[in-house]
């Protein structure tokens, strides 16, 4: 059986269902947000947790010399940086990685310039 239905009812339907998908998206849209904040999270700790060790060695043993000087400060100032644009961003896992690890490399750098 076919029912022909009115102008009204093919709009009703027709916005209904792009609001149903509009809704999909902006779930599926909202999920990917939230697994790439975590990401965020978990690479943050990932790469600042790497020179907790190193900053423990060098403090421990005051031997820094296969460390590069020149690496350290250029990497200190990227790190800086983008301690600099997570404060822009308002990203809390890229300032609070960021400055962690700036404090850790910070630490190798001054031993390394100490005990040269």
């Amino acid at each position: 059986m076919i029912m022909k239905l009115s102008g009204k009812t093919v709009a009703l339907i027709r916005d209904r269902k792009q609001m149903l998908m509009q809704s999909y998206w902006f779930t599926q849209e909202m999920f990917m947000d939230t697994c790439m904040y975590a990401v965020s999270i978990i690479a943050g700790i990932l790469t600042t947790a790497s020179f907790f060790p190193q900053a423990i060695k060098t403090i421990r043993t005051k031997n820094t010399k296969g460390i590069s000087l020149i690496m350290y400060i250029v990497f200190i100032t990227g790190v800086f940086l983008w301690f600099i644009y997570g404060i822009y961003l308002h990203n809390i896992a890229i300032i609070f990685s960021n400055l962690i690890t700036f404090i850790f490399a910070s630490i190798i750098l001054i031993m390394k310039i100490r005990y040269k």
